[in-house]
């Protein structure tokens, strides 16, 4: 056995038994939806039909994690994971698009409402 054994020995013994600090995490679903849709028209774009129209919808749903969900703190973290889809319409003959798959998106916010059931947070 060698001199630095005790020592680290030592070490980590005081380290498993010091105070550590630790938090709880929330995790939970979430849901998202949205819609939209625009109407314009020009003469400089081109020759023919200039008038233009367009929708979109938007629809996501996942596992929620945060890192604050029941102290009343001006910042969080939370993490998305889940799955979108994004379509989009056009009415006119340049045809439209539809966007799906699973989803990772990692949030900021800013506190702002706490209740014993419910968060609502401001953030980027």
């Amino acid at each position: 056995m060698s001199k630095t054994t005790p020592i680290i020995l030592l070490f980590v013994l005081a380290h498993l038994f010091s105070p550590l600090s630790s938090t709880a995490a929330g995790l939970g679903f979430y849901g998202t939806a949205g819609a939209g849709s625009s109407d314009w028209s020009g003469y400089d774009i081109g020759p023919g039909d200039t008038t233009f129209s367009k929708s979109t919808n938007h629809l996501g749903f996942g596992l929620a994690m945060d890192t604050a969900p029941a102290r009343d703190k001006l910042f969080n973290y939370q993490l998305n994971i889940g799955y979108d889809r994004f379509t989009l319409n056009n009415a006119a003959a340049w045809g439209s698009a539809e966007l799906k798959g699973f989803m990772v998106s990692n949030n900021l916010g800013f506190g702002a409402l706490i209740s014993p059931t419910t968060r609502l947070w401001f953030g980027p």
